[in-house]
């Protein structure tokens, strides 16, 4: 199966655990930067994908020490810290 497909099946998955159906993807780190991945990945989930060109395990590490030395208080915080410096990409499923 595609790198694509299992993205799917793995997103079915965490729909049915959770009960919920996702309205988008979000991808960071180093496949974010592969733009016919995120499209092939949004064509075989049918759903929106969205992806920054960000490193995950840095931004995780900086969230932490940020929490840890009370410069936020949430991750929800810093996300809103955070967001008005990230630049999206956005695809779409194309049929």
């Amino acid at each position: 199966a595609s790198l694509g497909q299992s993205v799917h099946q793995t997103a079915q998955r965490f729909e049915r655990i959770l009960e919920t159906a996702f309205e988008d993807i979000i991808v960071v780190g180093g496949g974010a930067k592969n733009s016919l991945f995120c499209q092939l990945m949004a064509d075989a989930c049918g759903k929106r994908v969205t992806s920054y060109s960000l490193e995950a395990t840095s931004l995780g590490n900086m969230a932490h020490q940020l929490l840890a030395a009370g410069a936020v208080d949430s991750l929800e915080a810093f996300h809103a810290l955070l967001l008005p410096s990230l630049s999206p990409k956005v695809y779409h499923p194309r049929d």
